[in-house]
C-alpha cells in the first residue's frame, strides 16, 4: 500500500482510513491479504460511486462565433494564425499538440508536410526566455491555418525548484489528495503567479514579446491575415499586459525593462497589426480581476477613496484587455480602417467551481470598447460556465486541478472554441446571488 502514503488517488486515501477505522494500523495495512485488500478497494469504488453528483453546468451568457468563422475570405489567399499561451504550471514543448488536432479535425482540415517549425528563442545576452513551434493546416474550403504554440514556463523552472526544495519532504507527513494540490496547484502553479506580479515579471514578458512579434513578423505586408488567441490563465494577462506595457513605453520613447531578455523587438506596428487584425481570443480559466490587482497603486486607493465619497461606480484604473480593446477603439484606428478590421470575438470559458477562474466584466469591457456609446469597432463578448470538473463527491467536493486544467480534455469546449455557441435562454439551477458590499 505504498500509494497510500504517497499516491494522488481518493480511493487509495479513503481505503487507508475504512481499513484504520476497522481496527488495521497504518503498520499492518501493508501486510493485509490483497484478496482482502481487493475488496476493500471494491467497497470504496461503490461508495464513491454512490456519493459522486453529476455537475451540468453549460451557461452561455451571449453568443459568439467559434475559429470555424474567423478565417479569413478564400479569395483573399490569407491564413488565420493562432497563438497558443500556456498558463501556469511547468509545461513541456508540445504541450498543445492534442488541442490543434482538435481543432483541426472539427475543421476538416488536413496536417501540412512538413508542417511543424521551431523557433528556440535566444536574446544577445544568453537568455533563453521560450519555444515557439509552428505547425501548419490546410482545407480546400478555409484556407491556411497556423498554430503558434509558446511554452514559456522553462525560466520560472529554477526558481520555484531552489526556493520549494525543502517542501518535498513533506510528502511523507500529508495525504496523497493535499500532497498533490500542496504540489501542483500551489507550488508548481500559484508560484508562477507570485513570479509574475514581482520583479521578474519582465523576465516573464520576454517570451510572450518573441511570440507576438515572431506572429506579427510573418503578417506583415499580408493586411488580410487574421489573428487569434488561445490562452490559458495566466497565460492570458501575461500577453494583454505585455502588450499594455509596450505601447505604452513605445509611445513615450522609453526602452521596457523586458527588452534586456529579447532578441526581437516589439514595435508599434507590430501592436498596430494585432489590433487592426486579431479577429478572437478565447480565453480558458480567465484570471484577469485577481491579477490585474497586482498593478494597483497608492493613487489608486485614494481615487477609489473619492469616488466612494460621491458614490460614483467604481472599477480597476488598468485592466490590460480593456487597455487593448480602448486602444483599438481610437478614433484614429476606426476611422482609418474601419472597412478592413474585422470584428472580434473575446470569450472567457471556465469551470464556475474552479477557484481560479473569473467572468470577465462584459459591462466594463463594453465601456472600454466604446461599444455602448457606438464610437467603437463591433465586438462579440461572452461568458462560458461549463462543468469541466463535472463529478462532485457527495455534492461537495471536485477535483480542483481538473476543473482548472481540463479545458482540453472536453468535448463541449473543444465545440465551443471551434463552433463558437448561442446564448442560453435557461436560467442556472440556483441563480447567483447579488455579491454583498461590505463597507
Amino acid at each position: 500500500m505504498h500509494f497510500i502514503r504517497h499516491g494522488s488517488g481518493w480511493i487509495l486515501v479513503a481505503t487507508h482510513r475504512i481499513l484504520h477505522w476497522c481496527g488495521a494500523s497504518i503498520v499492518t495495512v501493508n501486510r493485509i491479504a490483497p484478496a482482502y485488500c481487493l475488496r476493500t478497494v471494491l467497497f470504496c469504488l461503490s461508495l464513491f460511486s454512490a456519493g459522486c453528483v453529476d455537475l451540468k453546468v453549460n451557461h452561455v451568457d451571449a453568443s459568439f462565433s467559434g475559429l470555424r468563422d474567423q478565417f479569413p475570405p478564400p479569395s483573399t489567399n490569407s491564413t488565420l494564425r493562432i497563438l497558443v499561451v500556456h498558463g501556469m504550471t511547468h509545461h513541456v514543448p508540445g504541450y498543445s499538440y492534442a488541442l490543434q488536432t482538435n481543432i483541426a479535425v472539427r475543421l476538416k482540415m488536413t496536417e501540412s508536410l512538413p508542417s511543424v517549425e521551431t523557433n528556440r528563442f535566444s536574446a544577445p545576452n544568453g537568455f533563453q526566455p521560450g519555444v515557439l513551434i509552428k505547425r501548419e493546416f490546410h482545407s480546400p474550403t478555409l484556407g491556411l491555418l497556423v498554430f503558434y504554440e509558446l511554452t514559456w514556463s522553462g525560466i520560472t523552472y529554477w526558481p520555484k525548484e531552489a526556493s520549494m526544495r525543502t517542501e518535498y519532504q513533506e510528502g511523507d507527513f500529508r495525504i496523497g489528495l493535499f500532497q498533490s494540490i500542496k504540489l501542483g496547484l500551489m507550488n508548481d502553479g500559484l508560484a508562477d503567479a507570485v513570479l509574475y506580479a514581482g520583479q521578474f515579471r519582465p523576465v516573464m514578458q520576454a517570451p510572450i514579446v518573441e511570440a507576438l512579434a515572431a506572429i506579427a513578423h510573418d503578417s506583415h505586408g499580408r493586411p488580410n491575415d487574421h489573428l487569434a488567441l488561445i490562452s490559458h490563465s495566466l497565460g492570458s494577462f501575461m500577453v494583454f499586459d505585455t502588450i499594455a506595457k509596450a505601447r505604452k513605453h513605445l509611445k513615450a520613447n522609453i526602452k521596457a525593462d523586458f527588452t534586456n531578455f529579447t532578441s526581437r523587438t516589439l514595435t508599434l506596428d507590430h501592436i498596430q497589426t494585432w489590433e487592426r487584425q486579431s479577429v478572437g481570443f478565447y480565453m480558458l480559466a480567465n484570471q484577469f480581476p485577481l491579477l490585474a490587482l497586482s498593478s494597483l497603486t497608492p493613487d489608486d486607493l485614494r481615487n477609489y477613496n473619492a469616488k466612494r465619497t460621491r458614490n460614483e461606480s467604481i472599477s480597476l484604473p488598468f485592466e490590460p484587455l480593456g487597455e487593448f480593446l480602448r486602444s483599438r477603439a481610437e478614433p484614429s484606428m476606426a476611422k482609418t480602417h474601419s472597412s478592413s478590421i474585422p470584428n472580434l470575438t473575446v470569450v472567457s470559458i471556465g469551470d464556475p467551481n474552479d477557484l481560479l477562474n473569473y467572468p470577465l466584466s462584459l459591462k466594463a469591457l463594453r465601456a472600454y470598447a466604446g461599444i455602448d456609446d457606438g464610437s467603437g469597432i463591433p465586438i462579440e463578448l461572452a461568458n462560458v460556465r461549463i462543468s469541466i470538473a463535472d463529478k462532485a463527491l457527495f455534492g461537495l467536493i471536485i477535483n480542483p486541478v481538473k476543473a482548472h486544467t481540463g479545458h482540453e480534455q472536453n468535448l463541449k469546449v473543444m465545440d465551443y472554441l471551434v463552433f463558437g455557441g448561442k446564448k442560453t435562454t435557461e436560467r442556472p439551477l440556483k441563480p447567483p446571488k447579488e455579491a454583498e458590499v461590505r463597507r
